[in-house]
Order: C-alpha cells, then structure tokens, then sequence
C-alpha cells in the first residue's frame, strides 16, 4: 500500500507539474511579460528540472512495473512496458534537444542566435513532450489495472468488494 502511495504521488506531482506547467503558466507568463524570449528563459530552467524529476520518475515507476509484473497479464504488463519504455525514451532525446536549444538562446541579448534552427528544434522538442505526456496519460491508468491485479492476487484471486474497491 505505501509503494503504490508512494508511486501515486511522485507521479502526480510530475505529470501535474508538467500539465499545470504547460497549460497554465507558459500562457500567463506570455501574457504577464510581455516576451516569447523572457518566459523561454524561465522555461528554460524550469523544463531541465521537470525532465529530471521526470527521470526518477521513470526509474520508480520501472521498478514498481517488476514488483506488480507477475499478478498481470502479459497483455496489461506488456502495454505498461511500451507505455513506460516511450516515456523513458523520450527523456534523453529531451535533453538533447534542450541542449541543442540552449546553444541558440543569448540571454545577455535577450535573443536567440538562429530564429528558423530554434523554432524547427522547439517544435520537435514540443511534440516530443507531447508523446510523453500522452504515455504517461495511458501509463497511469494501466498502472491502476496493474495494481488492482496485484491486490486480488494478494487476497487469494476473489474479486474485490465495491467496500474494498473504494478503501
């Protein structure tokens, strides 16, 4: 009960952060400033520790996907691992495209070196984090049939009661 807690929260302030982020502070901070280049720069440092954070949420979701794996169907653990693996895969492909933008981004200007490389870059760094918040969106709710499996293999394979369901 702790570990799928633990999971559950971890989780939850990633994808949260990174949803709250993304629709919600990227818009004001356009608005408040005034400026594509300042809320970039905010952004900037912002994504570097919401893609960390997304790291070791992947290692603690990898590792409760092995301790679950066995009350599953390999159908549900197998969508789980693809969900999971393009979750993990999209991080270092995110780095190195944050790096790649940081290059072309000239604070001490407030400016970007090369307009047409960074826009090209930003929007394949935007689909990419599309694709990930997506597998996370599906990885959760398979993570929830996962855990529902392990907790009727913990009770001896009797269905759960809607009391038990709810507590």
């Amino acid at each position: 009960m702790l570990r799928r807690w633990l999971v559950l929260v971890v989780f939850s302030i990633w994808f949260g952060g990174f949803t709250f982020y993304s629709a919600i502070v990227v818009p004001i901070g356009n608005d408040v400033l005034e400026s594509d280049i300042l809320q970039g720069l905010v952004t900037q440092r912002v994504t570097t520790w919401l893609n960390s954070f997304g790291a070791g949420v992947a290692l603690l979701l990898a590792i409760d996907l092995w301790l679950t794996r066995r009350a599953a169907s390999r159908r549900l653990v197998g969508a789980a691992t693809t969900t999971l693996a393009i979750l993990a895969a999209s991080l270092p492909v995110l780095a190195l495209l944050h790096a790649e933008l940081d290059q072309l981004i000239r604070p001490e200007r407030l400016g970007i070196s090369d307009p047409d490389r960074f826009g090209t870059l930003h929007v394949v760094y935007l689909q990419v984090s599309t694709v990930q918040w997506l597998a996370g969106a599906i990885h959760i709710g398979l993570l929830i049939a996962l855990w529902r499996r392990e907790i009727q293999s913990e009770r001896g394979s009797r269905p759960m009661s809607r009391a038990e369901e709810i507590s």
